[in-house]
């Protein structure tokens, strides 16, 4: 049996797609390791990250991410706090807000990248080969329709560019 590139070893899921997910992570060619901070059905957690936030409503809440992702780049190790989405609940555009904010002061202090992101259901494919392709193509899907339209454009004059030896 092969180990998986967790911390632990141990990845605890709570549905069919983070069960997914984490297989795609365990063979994703660009990821070091990861970390699973969800909760398993039974509601079982050996980890988690707990990000105290003020809501709307004027109460605190915590927002609790999904997992942690060390993705290598060629500019070195990237931390990715993330959340697997299977549905949307309100306050979800609050919780991105205040993880990608808390990432932003982790890597001042720390001197590492960490970054956020999420990743809905409907947009995962597990056929990619690299976590880096998965983020490309969110990154593609959510640009506006004006930019994908732009994109065969874009990619023709950078084509005519290098024939032309210009960069």
């Amino acid at each position: 049996m092969k180990a998986v590139k967790t911390i632990s070893n141990f990845v605890a899921t709570y549905n069919d797609f983070e069960r997914i997910f984490a297989a795609f992570l365990d063979r994703a060619e660009d990821v070091a390791r990861f970390e699973a901070l969800g909760q398993t059905e039974q509601g079982n957690s050996a980890k988690t990250l707990r990000i105290e936030y003020l809501k709307r409503s004027g109460a605190f809440g915590f927002y609790c991410p999904d997992w942690v992702v060390v993705q290598v780049t060629d500019g070195g190790e990237v931390y990715w706090v993330m959340e697997t989405k299977v549905r949307v609940w309100d306050g979800t555009v609050d919780k991105d807000m205040v993880a990608r904010e808390w990432c932003r002061r982790e890597s001042e202090v720390t001197g590492n990248l960490w970054k956020y992101t999420s990743i809905d259901q409907s947009e995962f494919s597990d056929e990619y080969t690299t976590f880096g392709a998965l983020l490309w193509m969110r990154a593609l899907k959510a640009s506006s329709e004006r930019h994908r339209e732009m994109l065969p454009v874009a990619q023709d004059e950078i084509r005519r560019w290098k024939e032309e030896g210009r960069r």
